[in-house]
């Protein structure tokens, strides 16, 4: 809504400062829009040393509800340092292995382990509810922690009997993965999340009433944007054309220009 990050940053700060003494992590869950989870992140990390998991919660396109894509939200995050991602709620165990499975890649490289908290099932396209019973739900679990998703649980209708027979189903599985799986994760996970510069890096656009247009042709040329920020006004300028921008960020500048845009810019940066 029209809340300032500051302002939101500050509400989970103080939550996070009151509870760090007592809780072993901090579990920020239900997600459904990618700048307000960072703006939780960031709250936690301010006070707190504990791990932070984080699950976002799509709908049947596979987004959050406010368009955020599951693998450009997972890259974003751990350059906050989360300890664990993953989904919780949404939808059925089935369907949300789909959606994690082509992250464990990811997750291998980055060294961030995937979370699967599904419900008990879905919803379907005539409006009933499938609702599997507890040993159904945790095959499902079972098969996702052999695909490489280590941490497993339950959201809306699971209960005690649900938790049960999935921790009983993990006892008797081990899961290694190879090392030539791992050498090949980490592979397509370099070429997903890296923007190689070249050594002779492009002069940088200026953040003015041209940078959505010049940004989108650097962006077609080069795979990357490069901006100059010296000013709140230029980092305002990126962050109102950030939702448009179809490449990485590579900022240039005054450090504390860059730093405040590092801060609330809802995607992948690289600071020059």
């Amino acid at each position: 809504g029209d809340t300032e990050p500051e302002e939101l940053i500050g509400i989970y700060r103080e939550q996070a400062e009151a509870l760090s003494p007592d809780v072993d992590f901090f579990m920020i869950e239900t997600n459904m829009d990618l700048a307000c989870t960072r703006m939780a992140v960031i709250g936690v990390k301010e006070v707190s040393g504990k791990p932070v998991f984080v699950t976002l919660t799509v709908t049947p396109s596979g987004k959050t509800m406010s368009g955020d894509d599951v693998e450009a939200a997972f890259v974003t995050l751990s350059s906050l340092g989360i300890a664990a991602f993953g989904l919780n709620c949404s939808t059925g165990p089935e369907e949300m292995a789909r959606l994690l499975k082509p992250l464990v890649p990811l997750s291998l490289a980055l060294g961030i382990p995937l979370i699967a908290k599904p419900n008990a099932g879905a919803p379907s396209a005539d409006g009933t509810h499938t609702h599997l019973a507890p040993e159904v739900f945790a095959t499902h679990g079972k098969e996702m922690a052999q695909s490489g998703i280590p941490i497993l649980g339950g959201c809306c209708g699971t209960d005690a009997a649900y938790i049960h027979a999935l921790s009983k189903a993990l006892d008797s599985i081990t899961v290694s993965l190879p090392e030539s799986h791992l050498q090949h994760a980490r592979l397509i996970a370099n070429a997903r999340m890296t923007a190689y510069l070249p050594d002779d890096l492009p002069e940088p656009i200026a953040a003015d009433d041209d940078f959505p247009d010049n940004a989108e042709e650097m962006a077609e040329d080069k795979g990357f944007i490069h901006v100059y920020v010296t000013s709140d006004e230029d980092v305002a300028c990126v962050l109102d054309a950030a939702p448009f921008l179809g490449a990485p960020l590579l900022a240039s500048g005054d450090g504390d220009a860059i730093r405040k845009l590092a801060r609330y810019f809802c995607g992948k940066i690289t600071i020059d």
